[in-house]
């Protein structure tokens, strides 16, 4: 969320930022976004890239895949801070946890089936020269033969 307070960031709100009656109104707030962004910034969007749920933002996949899988352990290390700031938020946390797992896991075996793929390609053809082109052999005599480097 970028601040402890995220409050007192609402138009208007920053002025009552060191008054006790607004305190409780604060923690609330807290409560409320940690809740929304575990549900819908991290659940719900884990489960569309995991296809359990549509997805509703195809053009966004490799972006979004790449987010999770490179910033997964700061997200795992807020997703345990936010859980110990609020005892309720257990359940939804492992759940997150979990689909982030099943993400982890997904993406390292594609990396491997992609390097597996580029190994048996590269090995198929070992005896050409890397850099060096094919020539093709003229079919008849007034086929013109063009080479290109």
């Amino acid at each position: 969320m970028g601040v402890a307070e995220p409050y007192y960031n609402e138009p208007g709100f920053e002025r009552y930022q060191n008054n006790p009656r607004y305190q409780k109104a604060s923690k609330d707030y807290n409560t409320k976004l940690r809740r929304s962004t575990i549900q819908w910034a991290m659940k719900d969007m884990l489960e569309q890239l995991l296809g359990k749920k549509q997805l509703l933002y195809p053009e966004f996949e490799e972006v979004m895949e790449e987010h999770f899988c490179h910033r997964s352990t700061s997200i795992q290390e807020q997703l345990d801070e936010w859980m110990t700031l609020d005892h309720t938020l257990v359940n939804p946390v492992q759940e997150v946890k979990a689909l982030l797992d099943q993400l982890l896991e997904r993406n390292k075996e594609s990396k491997k089936a992609k390097a597996m793929t580029v190994n048996n390609v590269i090995s198929i053809d070992d005896d050409v020269e890397v850099g060096a082109a094919p020539v093709a052999e003229p079919t008849s005599a007034s086929s013109p033969v063009i080479l290109l480097d």
